[in-house]
């Protein structure tokens, strides 16, 4: 019996490169209640998710955590995929603050000064800054109050007659 041999047609075979992918955030700090845009690149379309649950598609998303929260998102090109990339965003609790307290009616004393004005305050970092302001109408012109301003109490001057309204500025 005698050799045969037969030789098939070439038979192409492409292996087509995954998507490199980046992706950035136009703020990774944010305070509880804020919006960040969430951007990708280098893929021809996008999947998110937080956790394996899906969030949304496109280049571009808009998010608004009620906690920090990681991100993730998988790109796209040509039915290849992209290896995950993550981004974390950081929230910050919404400050609240609490009624200002104090002596709201004085004699007035020649260099004088009242009663300290406070009130509570919760959520955001355990440093905060503070700025008592002060208007003649309490609804415009605000400026720094007079003397130490920059406490979580303010003691206003009782020196000169006259009514002056107060806030207090936390960040």
């Amino acid at each position: 019996a005698g050799e045969c041999t037969v030789t098939s047609a070439a038979f192409p075979v492409l292996v087509k490169s995954n998507p490199i992918i980046t992706v950035e955030a136009n703020n990774t700090e944010i305070c509880q209640g804020e919006t960040v845009e969430l951007t990708a690149s280098g893929a021809e379309s996008y999947i998110w998710s937080i956790e394996g649950t899906t969030i949304g598609s496109g280049a571009q998303i808009d998010v608004s955590p009620l906690t920090s929260t990681t991100y993730s998102v998988v790109g796209w090109t040509d039915g290849c995929s992209s290896a995950p990339q993550t981004i974390n965003i950081n929230v910050t609790p919404r400050l609240t603050q609490g009624t200002l307290t104090g002596t709201t009616q004085y004699c007035q004393t020649p260099g004088g000064t009242g009663t300290a004005l406070s009130s509570t305050v919760s959520g955001g970092v355990a440093a905060k800054s503070y700025l008592w302001e002060q208007s003649a109408n309490g609804s415009s012109n605000w400026e720094p109050a007079e003397n130490a301003n920059n406490g979580a109490t303010y003691t206003p001057s009782i020196s000169e007659a006259g009514t002056a309204y107060y806030r207090r500025v936390v960040e």
